[in-house]
């Protein structure tokens, strides 16, 4: 009996040392695995072309919520991110970024758009005026003008530029000197270069033979100056008295002409500022309305159904359609050779309006930026911005502009833009 209680209690002790170190003692957890890092992921990005300096917004999942941890690069070039959540980030295309695939990197996961954003660079660079008020002729960067209204490019590498408010038409040549090729004093004379007067040149169009045709926006007419250097009127008063008759020569009446453009065929289209239209002078100077009306208004429609209000540039592209910037009602319309308007884009208060060879439309604009508008009617900002008035040369949206009127293209490729109110000549290169 004594032997089966000590056995019994060999037994329980170490049935309780057992549980004392198993059992009796509480399970360590299972360690669990460390879940990977997710990638971020990009699912798309607007806009598709964009400049220097301006805002693209990449949108995706799993970013982080913290502009300091989301890496963006431009096809290879790291930019600043500026703003970040969960799903969409934004940052400012760097100087130096070209063409290519945004990427995003995020706990050091990476991820690649599929398509590539189209970077435009647009160098902008003052090649005339010193910035005053006033008329003095020489080098192109102590020259000075008169709010300048257009420059426009010949075949010879000169550009001719409309200075409104000191009745001339300056010459700028390649070698960067400024010369007055025609005008003087306030008036209205024909006859050579060396005395005829203008009033107000605005804009200038060159037909085959080498002839130019000034818009004299002042003297309601359109003026010829031949290659060899007579100064006539070829439609319009003679007196500049103003009003808006059809006609031929002088019989035709107009009330302030600006922008001018001439298509293959010789055939001389003007906008006819406060007579809100566009009229088409055939090279026998027959004067006709192609668009438009007296009344000022918006309405795309055909020939005196359209209306416009206050446009003044005018375009042409490879089709001889007319593009024309119509200032008061903020939008770029579309003139057929039949006269049917219609409206391509809208912006604030377009001014100057240029086509290149690809069929983009280059328009200065009030908010002191350049737009580019492509075949397809997309609208981008890719030079200038609103933060003051000055004339800063440099790149994209590191550029700016005091009050950009005409634009042009020259030979090169190459934008002309006027900086009215800062009186200068800036030229842009686009890569």
């Amino acid at each position: 009996m004594r032997k089966s209680i000590l056995l019994f209690s060999i037994v329980i002790k170490a049935l309780c040392f057992v549980m004392l170190f198993s059992g009796c003692k509480k399970d360590s957890p299972a360690k669990q695995p460390v879940p990977a890092t997710q990638a971020p992921l990009i699912v798309g990005f607007s806009p598709d072309i964009a400049g220097i300096g301006y805002t693209v917004t990449i949108n995706g999942s799993i970013f982080i919520p913290d502009t300091s941890k989301d890496i963006v690069s431009f096809n290879g070039v790291q930019s600043i991110c500026t703003s970040a959540t969960n799903t969409q980030l934004t940052a400012n295309v760097p100087i130096g970024a070209a063409s290519g695939n945004i990427s995003v990197v995020t706990n050091n996961q990476k991820s690649v758009s599929s398509s590539a954003l189209q970077i435009k660079t647009l160098t902008v660079t003052t090649i005339a005026g010193s910035g005053e008020l006033g008329h003095f002729d020489g080098p192109a960067l102590i020259a000075s003008f008169g709010s300048p209204e257009n420059a426009i490019p010949d075949r010879k590498g000169n550009y001719y530029i409309t200075d409104p408010y000191n009745h001339k038409i300056r010459k700028l040549t390649p070698d960067g000197t400024v010369s007055t090729y025609a005008g003087g004093n306030y008036g209205f004379t024909n006859g050579d270069i060396g005395t005829a007067l203008f009033g107000q040149p605005y804009d200038i169009a060159f037909d085959k033979a080498g002839n130019m045709y000034v818009t004299d926006y002042a003297d309601n007419n359109i003026r010829k100056i031949t290659p060899g250097g007579i100064v006539s009127t070829f439609a319009g008063d003679s007196l500049g008295n103003y009003g808006s008759v059809d006609g031929t020569g002088n019989n035709a009446r107009f009330f302030s002409p600006a922008g001018i453009v001439i298509d293959r065929n010789d055939n001389i289209f003007v906008v006819d500022v406060f007579n809100s239209s566009i009229r088409k002078i055939t090279p026998a100077g027959v004067v006709t309305t192609l668009a438009g009306s007296d009344s000022p208004g918006f309405a795309d429609g055909t020939a005196s159904s359209a209306s416009f209000q206050n446009p003044y540039y005018v375009a042409l592209d490879s089709n001889d359609n007319l593009y024309v910037a119509d200032d008061f009602n903020g939008r770029i319309r579309k003139v057929t050779q039949t006269g049917v308007v219609t409206t391509i884009a809208s912006l604030n208060h377009p001014l100057g309006i240029t086509i290149d060879r690809g069929g983009d439309i280059w328009v200065t604009d009030i908010d002191q930026r350049i737009d580019m508008i492509t075949p397809a009617g997309m609208l981008y900002t890719l030079a200038g911005n609103q933060a003051d008035l000055k004339t800063v040369d440099g790149v994209g949206i590191y550029a700016s502009f005091g009050g950009p009127h005409g634009i042009k293209i020259d030979s090169g490729g190459a934008l002309i833009v006027v900086d009215n109110n800062t009186n200068k000549i800036r030229k842009i290169t686009i890569q």
